[in-house]
């Protein structure tokens, strides 16, 4: 029987620029669909967008509900679906491959792409634009496979529909949504208990909250099979990739041990194609500029993920490299509530800048409550050298000053840091 997405030709998308409904729009365009879209940052939001022959209107969940083009939608009756849901339908038509977890998500599905394009040329959607396919963030393949990262977000994977979850870890984060560590891991648990029969979970061992998570099973009518996976694993050793850190190595050999729940491979072959990865958008993205100074621009925002993206670049460029850290925290309200664990995250740095707070989804209090200057403070009982930037324009124009002074520049955060980074790899 075909659903929604399968009957609907005329598409518009509201919010086509975002990361997952650029590629779900790329992928539909592929399969035939005639897709339109709208967007703060090209064609503009505008009542005249929205024709009433449209079969189907997909918007973007940071498009606020009062958006001219979804209350045009709503006056014509036109079916309205957020992006997850829309997901949603298209996991229906595949046997689906969902990736999940706190950390590494985009990087584990970056990888099983490039272990399973070229072998059973599957439909995929990632988080960030990806070397292998070409710089793009979804390829559309002609096999029944589709492999996706889900994310856990206000639980938006639960419109997901996969026949294969693989966890990288569970560590509490989207602090503004979940109320504690239990509503926290209470999603994971339900994205589990959505699976169908003959099922499977690859998980890591070594991450205690998974292990207890997919441990706590057998009350599930459809009980998946668990495969875990952890540093014991014996391809541990074999891996020598070219993005650094450990972590990195646990995304691999999740990579591997998913890919081979889903299709035979070549161990050695495989290994091969992830050491010549060459990382996801924004994943530790390295440019080394003319004077020798290596920049790189990571995604990091959470604390666990800045110190395994720091010690990465510490191992990988030596004790003596001189390391600056350009952070800027996504949400007050993240860095309220993780304001600790943040100052205690520098240490593998030589300086750190705080440029400002990205400010989304962030109430007044939590605005009134937290600034750069107090995150500085507190960095700055930790680590000899934190300052405050006052702005990114002023901080890029500082970092330019005394350029020379580092070897190594990490610009690291989820809002509109990567500008620094853009601006700094012109010489």
């Amino acid at each position: 029987m075909e659903n929604t997405l399968q009957k609907s030709n005329k598409i518009h998308c509201i919010g086509i620029n975002g990361s997952g409904l650029s590629a779900l729009a790329g992928i539909l365009s592929k399969t035939g669909k005639q897709i339109t879209g709208s967007d703060s940052s090209g064609i503009a939001h505008n009542e005249a967008n929205i024709e009433a022959e449209l079969d189907m209107i997909i918007y973007s969940t940071a498009i606020p509900k009062d958006n001219v083009e979804i209350q045009a939608a709503k006056k014509l009756n036109i079916p309205l679906y957020s992006y997850p849901e829309a997901l949603g339908l298209l996991t229906e038509l595949y046997t689906t491959i969902a990736i999940c977890g706190t950390h590494g998500k985009t990087t584990t599905t970056a990888m099983i792409a490039t272990i399973l394009k070229d072998l059973i040329d599957p439909t995929i959607i990632v988080g960030a634009g990806v070397h292998e396919l070409g710089d793009k963030n979804y390829y559309s393949g002609k096999s029944k496979y589709l492999i996706i990262e889900a994310c856990e977000y206000q639980r938006h994977f639960l419109n997901y529909h996969p026949d294969i979850i693989t966890i990288t870890n569970i560590e509490i984060d989207h602090l503004d949504y979940f109320e504690d560590k239990n509503d926290y891991k209470s999603a994971f648990e339900s994205f589990i208990a959505g699976l169908p029969e003959n099922s499977k979970i690859i998980a890591n061992y070594d991450d205690q909250t998974t292990r207890n998570v997919c441990e706590n099973i057998s009350h599930l009518n459809n009980r998946p099979k668990v495969i875990f996976f952890g540093s014991d694993n014996p391809y541990f050793n074999k891996l020598n990739l070219s993005i650094p850190g450990k972590h990195n190595i646990y995304n691999a050999i999740a990579a591997l041990e998913t890919a081979q729940q889903i299709t035979e491979i070549n161990i050695d072959e495989s290994i091969k194609k992830l050491n010549k990865f060459m990382g996801a958008g924004r994943r530790f993205e390295t440019f080394k500029r003319a004077d020798g100074i290596t920049i790189i621009d990571d995604y990091a925002h959470h604390p666990t993920a800045i110190k395994a993206t720091l010690k990465a670049a510490r191992e990988k460029f030596g004790p003596n490299a001189k390391i600056l850290c350009v952070f800027q925290p996504h949400q007050y309200s993240r860095t309220i509530k993780l304001f600790k664990d943040f100052a205690n995250s520098f240490s593998m740095a030589n300086e750190v800048i705080i440029p400002n707070i990205y400010q989304v989804r962030d109430n007044p209090q939590d605005i009134s409550n937290m600034s750069p200057e107090k995150l500085v403070n507190e960095i700055s009982k930790h680590h000899k050298k934190a300052t405050y930037g006052f702005s990114p324009e002023k901080t890029l124009y500082d970092i330019k000053n005394r350029i020379n002074d580092f070897d190594v520049i990490i610009v690291m955060g989820a809002g509109d840091i990567t500008k620094i980074a853009q601006s700094l790899k012109e010489n």
